[in-house]
């Protein structure tokens, strides 16, 4: 697909997990790739932000785990290192700060096979 007349253009629409995927994946391939996203920033339902304060907060809603080996074979082919160590977790609601962790930490584990998870 060198001759760019007859490079097919594609357009993807959000910048979730998926859409930067499927964008980066094809413009591997050779394709014209465009990127739409409405939101102020990319990451879909895995965004994250800082507060004024310096603080990293994320979403929350959804996440990758282990498992997701094509996640992370796409950031170590960017060359990318948006994982932080876990430190500490907080929970919050309009209300404010409900729960810190590790509060959770000294709790008594599932037996098995249900405290695998």
């Amino acid at each position: 697909m060198s001759d760019k007349s007859q490079t097919p253009r594609i357009v993807v629409v959000g910048a979730g997990w998926a859409g930067l995927g499927a964008s980066y994946h094809l413009a591997q391939q050779g394709y014209d790739v465009t990127l739409l996203e409405a939101g102020p920033y990319p990451g879909g339902l895995v965004a994250g932000w800082k507060t004024a304060s310096g603080r990293s907060v994320e979403a929350g809603i959804h996440g990758f785990w282990y498992p997701y080996n094509n996640i992370f074979k796409l950031v170590r082919e960017l060359g990318l290192s948006p994982f932080t160590p876990w430190t500490r977790s907080s929970q919050y609601s309009p209300a404010g700060l409900e729960v810190e962790s590790p509060i959770f930490q000294d709790l008594p584990r599932l037996p098995s096979p249900l405290g695998t998870f």
